[in-house]
């Protein structure tokens, strides 16, 4: 038995065991590159401190860094706006509009 929610999504039962398997295998390992790759980010920004004497914390967080030469000539916001409206349309037509009907095998009380 489960909560349905935590450990089963909606998708659950159209995914074969060996799939689940996998995607758990993945999920773990995923989880220890990002750990890895978060150490390698703050290792980076010790050594351009510490070695290169270059400010980045405070260029993190006001998205501001002095430099000698020139900066990003366009952003391309407008495009990324369009796929974050697109991408959260799929989303919410997968998971709203088209989701796959329950298995109910027992109910909870």
């Amino acid at each position: 038995m489960t909560d349905d929610i935590f450990l089963d999504g909606p998708y659950r039962q159209l995914a074969s065991d060996e799939t689940l398997a996998l995607m758990n295998t993945l999920h773990h390992l995923a989880f220890d590159v990002l750990l890895y790759v978060i150490a390698l980010h703050i290792g980076a920004v010790i050594f351009y401190s510490v070695y290169k004497k270059q400010k980045l914390v405070p260029a993190m967080v006001h998205g501001k860094k002095m430099s000698k030469t020139a900066g990003i000539a366009d952003s391309r916001l407008l495009r990324a706006m369009i796929v974050a409206l697109i991408s959260a349309t799929v989303v919410y037509v997968a998971i709203e509009v088209y989701p796959p009907t329950p298995q109910v095998d027992e109910y909870y009380y």
